[in-house]
């Protein structure tokens, strides 16, 4: 809640977020069961509830699509048949990479507010997905980015350093600074390119995973897109 600068407020009899920002109050209610699970996760225009079940939905069906959700408020898995069972050490390798990635975000982010670099855009809050995303997969699977994805090349062998030297456009950027900031690239990642226009990796996706199917691989391809990419064209023709 950092854009809300004046102060937060939290009733813990009601279970109610009370947010004044200029003015105005926004509550954000949130119910709990005893064990720690949530039962909704109202956001701002609509409220929510939780589900454990990942399927296809209409919006006939329903009145609002659920969260998917694995785990609760105090970190435990809500399905024990959800539990991939890492490892402590492997726990702690995901979460530092998280950690990695978030501090690389304030440092190029507060670059591109200084106008040292032109353009920037943040992984804040998309950290887990990312992350918990490449270590699912083979290297020999590809992926195709979009914009916020700087945690799986991070993951993949990406250095942060590679990741300034894309940013600032220097000698040693793999680009040769010929592209827009964020727009990593590299054959060491397996990872495709990213492209400023929305949606162009989906159908990409598509043909290089129907490609891989022809070939009888044993690979599969990611594609990563986000709110803006979902309410175009190319997402209904090639899903």
């Amino acid at each position: 809640y950092n854009e809300y600068k004046s102060y937060l407020r939290f009733n813990m009899s009601l279970r109610v977020f009370t947010v004044v920002r200029r003015g105005q109050y926004l509550q954000f209610q949130r119910c709990f069961h005893k064990d720690g699970n949530q039962e909704e996760a109202p956001y701002p225009g609509v409220n929510a509830h939780f589900t454990n079940k990942m399927r296809f939905v209409l919006p006939e069906d329903i009145p609002t699509i659920p969260v998917y959700q694995v785990l609760n408020k105090n970190g435990k898995v809500v399905t024990p048949a959800d539990d991939p069972g890492f490892e402590q050490d492997d726990l702690v390798t995901m979460y530092q990479y998280m950690v990695r990635t978030s501090v690389m975000d304030r440092i190029l982010m507060q670059s591109q507010r200084q106008g040292r670099i032109s353009f920037y855009m943040t992984n804040f809050g998309e950290e887990a997905i990312q992350i918990g995303s490449a270590r699912a997969l083979k290297f020999r699977d590809v992926v195709f980015p979009q914009y916020r994805e700087a945690g799986v090349f991070l993951w993949r062998g990406y250095t942060p350093l590679e990741c300034m030297h894309q940013c600032f456009g220097t000698a040693k950027d793999h680009g040769k600074g010929r592209q827009m900031p964020v727009h990593y690239t590299g054959l060491k990642a397996n990872i495709q390119s990213v492209s400023s226009p929305l949606g162009t990796q989906i159908p990409q996706a598509s043909g290089y995973a129907y490609a891989l199917k022809q070939r009888d691989k044993g690979s599969c391809v990611t594609v990563f897109f986000g709110e803006g990419a979902a309410s175009e064209g190319k997402v209904i023709n090639h899903a």
